[in-house]
């Protein structure tokens, strides 16, 4: 998978279009660093009884009602966060890999990360999920989300701290994840990609990486955050 190629010359059951917009702009690094000029910021949740839309349909807005994904402005030209985008990305690895998401991703990297508490998608191994409150502090019922790559990871605390340290620096150097994800993509994960500053979002000395937002600080350090939030929780 080439990050700069355009996402089109990969997918097959569904595929961006527009009459405004160059639709070969949209690429996977665009996606992840949320440049690709993809619509739908946030998916609403839906009962946990209610399954969850194959993502094609997902894309397309034929699961009820649901908005379809749109390009809304020009690949490339401005930072617009999109979680329709990772929805994209989820149909892209299914492809790719022909398997569900949440299958690829527990055998390629959440497994091999010993994150063994966690997993895209609800299952009935989650019944006893930390309760999510408003700010009322009043606790509100649990749902899931239909797309699986911009909402769908259930971790813990100790899981989510296997994640952080395959970024950081191991033994002799080597980032202690470096089997998983590869020094080379973590190098680009880590880097701004272009046309990311936003200072609405991110502040004066912001931008976003590849899943990660990055702040420099007048020292010269760098911090790396992932930001987010669902109904009940942060």
């Amino acid at each position: 998978l080439d990050l700069d190629e355009p996402v089109t010359n990969y997918l097959n059951t569904w595929q961006p279009v527009s009459d405004e917009y160059d639709v070969s702009g949209v690429t996977t690094r665009r996606i992840l660093s949320h440049t690709a000029g993809l619509s739908i910021a946030g998916f609403e949740g839906i009962p946990l009884d209610d399954p969850l839309p194959d993502v094609e349909l997902l894309l397309a807005g034929t699961h009820d009602g649901m908005e379809a994904i749109r390009i809304v402005s020009q690949p490339g030209s401005v930072w617009s966060y999109s979680a329709g985008g990772y929805a994209v990305l989820e149909l892209l690895v299914e492809e790719l890999a022909g398997e569900p998401f949440s299958d690829y991703m527990s055998r390629q990297v959440l497994e091999p990360l010993g994150m063994h508490h966690s997993r895209f998608g609800w299952s009935p191994m989650l019944e006893d999920v930390a309760r999510g409150h408003n700010s009322a502090q009043l606790l509100v019922e649990p749902v899931h989300y239909p797309a699986l790559a911009a909402a769908g990871l259930y971790s813990t605390a100790g899981d989510l701290a296997h994640l952080l340290s395959a970024t950081m620096e191991g033994v002799q150097g080597r980032p202690a994840g470096a089997d998983v994800i590869s020094e080379e993509n973590l190098y680009e994960m880590l880097k701004p990609a272009a046309n990311t500053w936003s200072a609405f979002q991110f502040g004066e000395n912001g931008n976003a990486g590849l899943g990660y937002v990055l702040f420099s600080s007048r020292r010269r350090h760098t911090r790396y955050i992932q930001f987010g939030g669902g109904q009940g929780y942060r």
